[in-house]
């Protein structure tokens, strides 16, 4: 059982195992790869009715081809995968409509659509079978202080909302065996837990509760009131020098695909 995603990260692994994609021939676009990726896990979570799911996938397929005949050809000659790059705009429209977005919240979701969109078709040869797996992901659940403050809450609020959500924000600690698990061999993993020492980067704990708060609060993890005290604790012991903030566990591992 995945994560909402995780689960959207496998399907669209699953979608091109066999390299038997849907095409936009205009653009080279394998459509439905990125958007039904998305919107079959999301779908797996809250469940939507047949015609609602049709519509949401056909818009994120236009969404995502719209702006491939805008870019290509130079974008696909330049090295871009254009699957990649336009279909993380089709996922976010897609799942935006099926989550019943206002035009603000979808404005956002394209937003963070955008800073998210990646992939070079160098990456092609290695991501074919016996090529190389690297994957990388943080367990918010381990993140906290040395000494212990109330810096802990970051990964006690994560830890308790994740199943609220679908989410398992924990799932970085299993990265290794769920490589090995996937029949990949010779892996490597390399674990560390970044610092946050001085300047901005010491209150991404408490900036980060911050943001999620009100989702926090919606699950009924903590009231406002609590909220406020919390954040505050936060605020107080980020500007304290004794204490050391410790951002989530990061986790890297890579291995040989199977041939």
């Amino acid at each position: 059982m995945f994560d909402i995603l995780h689960a959207a990260l496998l399907n669209g692994i699953s979608s091109h195992v066999f390299d038997f994609d849907d095409t936009h021939l205009r653009t080279v676009i394998h459509p439905a790869g990125p958007v039904m990726s998305a919107i079959l896990a999301l779908a797996e979570y809250r469940p939507v009715d047949g015609r609602d799911f049709l519509n949401a996938l056909i818009l994120g397929v236009e969404t995502e081809c719209r702006i491939g005949n805008a870019v290509y050809p130079d974008h696909y000659d330049r090295g871009w995968h254009i699957t990649g790059t336009a279909g993380v705009f089709g996922a976010a429209a897609s799942a935006g409509k099926l989550l019943g977005l206002s035009e603000q919240q979808m404005i956002w979701a394209i937003g963070l659509a955008a800073t998210q969109a990646a992939g070079l078709r160098e990456m092609l040869a290695i991501l074919k079978p016996g090529g190389m797996l690297v994957v990388e992901d943080g367990d918010l659940t381990l993140a906290g202080s040395v000494p212990t403050s109330s810096l802990s809450w970051f990964a006690n609020l994560f830890g308790r909302l994740g199943p609220t959500r679908g989410l398992n924000y924990a799932l970085a600690s299993d990265l290794y065996h769920l490589v090995k698990a996937a029949g990949c061999t010779e892996p490597e993993i390399e674990m560390h837990q970044p610092a946050l020492v001085r300047g901005e980067d010491r209150f991404l704990l408490k900036w980060t509760v911050e943001e999620a708060a009100p989702a926090f609060i919606g699950a009924g993890l903590v009231t406002s009131a609590e909220m406020e005290t919390i954040l505050a604790d936060m605020d107080r012991d980020t500007k304290n020098p004794d204490i050391l903030a410790l951002g989530p566990r990061m986790s890297l591992v890579w291995a040989r695909k199977p041939d």
